[in-house]
């Protein structure tokens, strides 16, 4: 596999690594003038959130469980809810989804998602997310709202392509 990280994958890399080391909150922007917040939050049942507050956008992030999985899978997943973010995901939700499409709509959301993030993170992030989602998820669904492990790992894989 060639290393060839981009100017802003680099970038995004850096930030995300950096954050990860230090333990401190991360300030990300998804335009110009948009800063999101990343907020740890031991409550948290998931590695980490896309939401808004008072503030505008955050990230909420359970640092135990960063720990666990560690911090290739933490630089992949951190990615991944910053495009949500800045693909507009949440808000396209609030005027687009509607009982029926609610579903199909956040699993193209996840996957878009997905994505962008297999561009920008490290080599290294992308094949340990590939191998989480193929060994806790792998043919199942954690919920209606997201692909299968084995539809997220190729996703990840494709969009990663020769990197």
């Amino acid at each position: 596999m060639n290393i060839i990280i981009t100017r802003q994958g680099y970038r995004c890399f850096r930030l995300i690594f950096l954050s990860i080391i230090l333990s401190v909150p991360c300030y990300l922007h998804s335009a110009p003038g948009h800063l999101i917040r990343e907020i740890p939050a031991v409550w948290l049942s998931d590695i980490a959130i896309a939401a808004y507050d008072s503030h505008g956008p955050v990230i909420y992030y359970n640092p135990l469980l960063t720990e666990q999985v560690g911090p290739w899978i933490t630089e992949f997943i951190r990615a991944h809810e910053f495009f949500h973010h800045h693909l507009g995901h949440l808000q396209r939700e609030k005027y687009q989804s509607t009982p029926l499409n609610r579903s199909w709509l956040r699993r193209e959301f996840e996957t878009e998602a997905d994505c962008e993030a297999a561009k920008v993170v490290s080599p290294y992030a992308v094949v340990a997310a590939v191998e989480y989602f193929v060994a806790t998820q792998g043919p199942t669904r954690p919920d209606p709202f997201h692909p299968t492990g084995y539809e997220r790992a190729a996703t990840i894989r494709d969009c990663a392509g020769d990197r």
